[in-house]
């Protein structure tokens, strides 16, 4: 009988992680890249982009009396607006975070994942990670499909890029920018799919949310994302203060560190997996 997918662990993920072999300095960026995008629940982007770090963005610090990874975090889908990421450096709490931050302090003055694209890393990922599928919910999505015949009934420019009003064969009317495409749109069952570099960061929202009990505000200060949706995600008065612009002073410092502080304690507790 053919097995069913299932949601993998952490435990699984994270051991496949710390299994790849270091033959090359390659070999161990991608583990840290892996690593450190998993930890902070990041995008590809935020490695390999325009919101990717700088070694020297990593400091020690002390919240709440214990000894921290303090990781600002240009978040990709904010238009780089910084968010804190704060990682206990016990390793009794986190057995990444003392190696994470070696790996930026040997790389001070640079990308500590440079060198390497996106594609790259979305393909080593697809290797490692061969075997284990993520849950895709039912969703829906719009396709354009060529036709025919189309009647054209009106023109017009919207940010400047022409627009066509077409009437189809069964009558019905569209805005389009080709007008000989139909828009349809099309319902996508529940289904899975490969695990890849987002479902790491689904993944670590799911470790936060149920294995250290973080709350929804919580998850939305430690990925700077709000459930309310980008359309009106400012529309919120505390969205302001939930990001902080970016700056190298020490005030800024200290922005972030009163953020992470919110959610710091509940990472007091020992994810360690063993063999």
């Amino acid at each position: 009988m053919e097995a069913q997918p299932r949601l993998p662990t952490p435990e699984e993920v994270i051991k496949k992680i710390d299994a790849i072999p270091p033959k090359k300095e390659k070999d161990e960026k991608y583990q840290n890249a892996f690593r450190y995008l998993y930890l902070t629940a990041g995008w590809v982007s935020e490695i390999a982009g325009d919101y990717a770090p700088k070694g020297s963005d990593a400091t020690i610090e002390d919240i709440d009396g214990v000894k921290t990874v303090l990781f600002p975090i240009k978040t990709a889908r904010r238009d780089g607006r910084i968010r804190p990421v704060a990682i206990p450096l016990n390793p009794y709490y986190e057995p990444w975070a003392e190696s994470l931050y070696v790996w930026f302090k040997l790389h001070e003055d640079e990308n500590p994942f440079d060198g390497l694209t996106m594609r790259s890393y979305q393909r080593h990922a697809s290797i490692l990670f061969d075997g284990l599928e993520w849950p895709i919910e039912k969703y829906t999505k719009t396709i354009y499909g060529e036709v025919d015949e189309t009647k054209i009934i009106r023109i017009r420019k919207k940010n400047g890029i022409k627009e066509y009003l077409v009437e189809y064969e069964d009558e019905e009317r569209h805005w389009v920018r080709d007008p000989l495409t139909k828009k349809e749109t099309v319902i996508e069952k529940k289904h899975w799919n490969p695990f890849s570099l987002l479902s790491l960061r689904h993944l670590r929202i799911f470790e936060l949310k149920y294995f250290y009990g973080f709350s929804k505000d919580e998850i939305e200060i430690f990925t700077g994302l709000s459930g309310a949706g980008p359309g009106n995600f400012y529309s919120n008065p505390l969205s302001r203060y939930q990001f902080i612009e970016p700056s190298n002073g020490k005030l800024h410092r200290e922005h972030l560190k009163l953020q992470a502080s919110s959610y710091f304690k509940k990472l007091l507790k020992s994810r360690t997996y063993e063999g």
